[in-house]
């Protein structure tokens, strides 16, 4: 369903990755196909593109990285932008590991976001292969856990993504959410997110589950969920992205290195202008499931 928020002429949402760093190392991260890896844009460019989103008004911005919190001067870019933003017209929202999100964190978030998109990454036993980190690693399982938990106790509202990396894991998965926020209304959803994989040449359905199977999964259990639940769709040209080198881009497309389709500058030319070089075929399909910032402009 297409928002009522979504003017024709600029994104429905603009998706900016800050950073390529992160705490994990996740081997199908969209941030992993450049390297070395980019620490990304300054403060100031930071601020140019954000407040560029709000004078053209688009009416979300999700910052993502990599892990956007490694940026120290991160939340201070969204609070100026934020004060910009005198009118409140763009929803600012913020995609994590949750590793790093400390109380005092948290609150600084909570005033300037309006909904934080927290990964959980398997299960205590799954957890490090899938994030490409050793036991040894200075964060662990529940590091996300109480970074979530961070967020809720200082009121912003969380989406918890599940990457869907095997089906078995997702029994204890369910049954932790169930068990920490159960009814709990800072939870706004849990999203399952099947995997894919830059490298077109990988089988990603010998690799992960697929749509069917997570679909099926979710319908056969949903009875135990106690919480809102989807299965997040991918589709080609969903996203603009705006990577950490400035450009956008169409993501994800197929037959491209990454899935990623470089359309422009957004420091050189306007969201409008990127937006009229974006692909026509993509262009309704981003509009209409890009979600959902509705629900947040209340």
């Amino acid at each position: 369903m297409k928002t009522q928020y979504a003017p024709e002429n600029v994104p429905s949402r603009v998706i900016y990755e800050i950073t390529q760093l992160c705490v994990f190392d996740c081997p199908d991260c969209i941030a992993r196909v450049e390297k070395p890896y980019l620490k990304g844009p300054s403060q100031k460019e930071m601020i140019a593109i954000g407040t560029k989103c709000v004078d053209e008004g688009v009416p979300s911005i999700s910052w993502t990285g990599g892990e956007p919190y490694i940026r120290k001067e991160f939340l201070s870019a969204i609070e100026e932008i934020v004060n910009y933003d005198r009118e409140n017209k763009v929803v600012q929202t913020v995609d994590t590991a949750g590793v790093l999100i400390t109380p005092d964190i948290a609150r600084k978030s909570a005033d300037s976001f309006s909904l934080a998109r927290v990964s959980l990454y398997g299960t205590s036993e799954t957890f490090y292969q899938e994030t490409g980190l050793s036991e040894n690693s200075k964060y662990g399982y529940f590091d996300a856990y109480r970074g979530i938990q961070n967020f809720i106790d200082a009121k912003l509202p969380v989406q918890i993504n599940v990457p869907v990396y095997a089906l078995e894991d997702l029994d204890e998965v369910v049954n932790n959410i169930n068990e920490r926020w159960s009814d709990n209304l800072m939870i706004e959803e849990v999203v399952f997110i099947p995997r894919i994989v830059p490298d077109k040449s990988a089988d990603a359905d010998a690799l992960y589950p697929s749509f069917e199977q997570i679909d099926k999964y979710i319908e056969k259990h949903k009875e135990i969920f106690r919480f809102k639940s989807r299965l997040f769709k991918w589709k080609s040209g969903k996203h603009m992205v705006i990577k950490a080198d400035n450009f956008a881009y169409a993501h994800p497309v197929d037959n491209v290195p990454g899935g990623l389709l470089r359309i422009g500058s957004a420091l050189e030319l306007s969201i409008k202008e990127l937006w009229s070089k974006f692909p026509n075929e993509f262009r309704q399909d981003h509009r209409d499931l890009t979600p959902d910032v509705s629900h947040l402009k209340k």
